[in-house]
């Protein structure tokens, strides 16, 4: 990890445990630069990124100010155990498939070979008991030589940055509205033909490296965008 990917990483979390207030501001650049022992430039590509991500905003001769959550929340990366986390809502998971599988048509995601392997499952994730997701997923096998099937049934994103130590930097989502198919309508029981929320996303380490690629099928009826100007 490079001086700024901490500088971002810490300030990141920081914002986001509520360590900084909303509207409140960051220490000056001096005071921050000395604290991580970074140069100026350093510091202000960190923060640069924290802008791209809806974190924080600047203020011509005032300094950077920190947004409140419904600003970032909907760039900020959270897995959908950390999204329910603190609400008083139990998540469960149901493994359906686990398997290794051939790239094929998700070699270019991964910048594989479409005779390499990727680590592929499906499980049905439940919301106080009731199904609510379905988490279709593959991970390329180079990146998890020893991937167990019991991580399965808690959140996969904390098993790469805590068990595996990676470094997980940002995903691109993609949201579509579907008809329910049979097999979806009674993984989630829903009537076929419903309207439906999909989500693909591929999730990235801080060197731009595809970790996973996921469709989710969620009950979530709507999407909020917020823009700031």
């Amino acid at each position: 990890m490079t001086k700024q990917d901490e500088v971002y990483e810490d300030l990141r979390r920081r914002i986001v445990n509520g360590e900084y207030a909303s509207w409140g501001s960051l220490e000056n650049e001096a005071v921050l630069c000395k604290r991580y022992g970074v140069s100026r430039p350093t510091l202000q590509k960190a923060v640069a990124r924290l802008k791209q991500d809806g974190l924080v905003h600047s203020r011509q001769g005032s300094g950077v100010f920190v947004n409140p959550p419904e600003f970032y929340g909907q760039y900020n990366m959270r897995s959908f155990t950390e999204q329910q986390a603190g609400t008083g809502h139990v998540v469960t998971n149901e493994v359906l498939t686990f398997e290794h599988v051939e790239a094929g048509d998700l070699a270019g995601v991964f910048h594989l070979e479409p005779a390499d392997k990727l680590i592929h499952y499906l499980r049905l994730r439940y919301l106080d008991g009731r199904a609510y997701l379905i988490d279709d997923s593959c991970l390329p096998e180079y990146l998890f030589k020893d991937f167990p099937k019991e991580v399965l049934l808690g959140s996969t994103v904390a098993y790469m940055e805590k068990d595996c130590g990676y470094s997980i930097s940002h995903s691109i989502r993609r949201v579509h509205a579907l008809a329910a198919s049979p097999e979806v309508a009674r993984l989630l029981g829903v009537k076929e033909g419903v309207p439906l929320l999909q989500t693909e996303q591929t999730i990235y380490l801080t060197r731009n490296v595809a970790i996973q690629f996921t469709r989710e099928v969620s009950l979530q009826q709507e999407v909020t965008i917020v823009s700031v100007r």
